[in-house]
């Protein structure tokens, strides 16, 4: 059965990845892995490492890795429990994973402190040119922070309620009334973190081998991006969606951290 056969037939049954029980969630990572991460030369790596600290302690350990890395279907069959221990080692640390994401959100909001000229009274006294160049600057930085291949940042009309998108690509979208009205800065900021997150998040998805999100957050993140609910035809289900309740819990977590230390 093919992944898209398999979400289809996921999507029937349940439409969280919560409410998936261990099999289906088990069976859904393997074909991941398969697809994804298999092919992924540097994984092994990891792998090796992982080998040196534990064979010593578990003689079975260096078969499990080696068997892994060339059939992760019949490890999960035959070895389940070490295959679950190696996923869980390879791409879930719950400790480092809670000190990553506080990482992120400091250094995302260290760079929005570096730039001086955000602060109200001295954004009002810029022109529409320079504010447009310090926020093409602060984007870069920010993309750097999160290693996101996001270049550059286009203002543009858009319709009242809108205040900016990701294509995908290397660019966010802003609205334009950012440059225009002093008082949207705060807004505008909160914005082009959140369209970044997005970046964070399709990258994160597209690397699940070197990824140090959760596999259930990526898994739950892939669902998502691959069903996609646009806000034009369901404005509840578009914010409750887990891509955007996350892209506005970092921006508004990364907001709070820069104003906390202006």
């Amino acid at each position: 059965m093919s992944v898209e056969n398999y979400q289809e037939g996921m999507k029937a049954s349940s439409s969280n990845i919560e409410e998936m029980d261990n099999k289906e969630l088990a069976d859904y990572t393997e074909r991941l892995f398969n697809e994804e991460v298999l092919r992924n030369p540097g994984l092994f790596k990891e792998w090796e490492t992982i080998l040196e600290t534990e064979n010593s302690q578990s003689p079975d350990f260096s078969k499990a890795c080696y068997d892994y890395v060339r059939d992760a279907d019949q490890l999960s069959e035959s070895h389940p429990k070490m295959y679950h221990y190696l996923k869980e080692r390879i791409f879930f640390d719950r400790e480092f994973k809670e000190n990553y994401e506080e990482i992120l959100v400091k250094s995302c909001a260290e760079s929005l402190s570096h730039y001086r000229e955000l602060d109200k009274d001295r954004w009002e006294r810029l022109s529409e040119y320079e504010r447009a160049k310090i926020l093409r600057d602060v984007t870069k930085s920010i993309a750097g922070k999160l290693d996101v291949p996001v270049e550059n940042v286009i203002f543009e009309k858009m319709e009242p309620g809108l205040r900016g998108y990701y294509n995908q690509g290397d660019r966010i979208y802003l609205n334009n009334d950012i440059l225009k009205d002093p008082e949207k800065i705060g807004q505008g900021l909160e914005t082009l973190v959140h369209e970044m997150r997005h970046a964070y998040q399709l990258v994160q998805v597209k690397n699940m081998a070197n990824s140090k999100e959760d596999i259930t957050t990526l898994i739950e993140w892939k669902q998502n991006i691959d069903n996609y609910i646009d806000a034009n035809y369901d404005r509840i289900g578009y914010y409750k969606q887990a891509i955007e309740k996350d892209a506005r819990e970092f921006a508004s977590t990364v907001l709070m951290e820069w104003r906390k230390n202006k």
